[in-house]
């Protein structure tokens, strides 16, 4: 399944009810899908939050499949170039970072991306 939906709260909003219906239209586990949702979640409130480069004109990309109960998820945007996998958090807070842990401490698998100038980031997340 694959949505296109613009870089804001509502997009995101309806964002998350497209990969809620579609997971469990793909009757994927409940705990993998909950897991899906926070990644999407806390990658599109940081693209919100701390990229002055986008606006409600730009689009986000969503795309996800899941196979033996693994959920297969690929995410777009337009922002300025952010890989997670690699970002390191310095001088932490108690606040700042942790949505960075979540991004790699949730899925198997996570790799990105530049391309055409979009971040890509492709994640596998397994049942518990």
């Amino acid at each position: 399944m694959r949505g296109q939906f613009p870089v804001t709260k509502q997009g995101l909003a309806e964002a998350l009810e497209f990969l809620a219906a579609g997971l469990m239209a793909l009757d994927v586990d409940e705990s993998a899908a909950s897991r899906s949702a926070v990644i999407v979640d806390e990658l599109v409130s940081n693209l919100l939050r701390h990229d002055p480069s986008v606006g409600p004109f730009d689009l986000f990309e969503m795309a996800f499949d899941a196979a033996a109960g693994s959920v297969r998820l690929k995410l777009s945007d337009p922002g300025e170039p952010f890989d997670p996998t690699s970002f390191i958090v310095s001088g932490r807070s108690e606040i700042g970072g942790k949505g960075i842990d979540l991004i790699r401490a949730l899925p198997r698998e996570v790799s990105y991306r530049r391309l055409g100038g979009r971040n890509h980031l492709e994640l596998t997340i397994d049942p518990r």
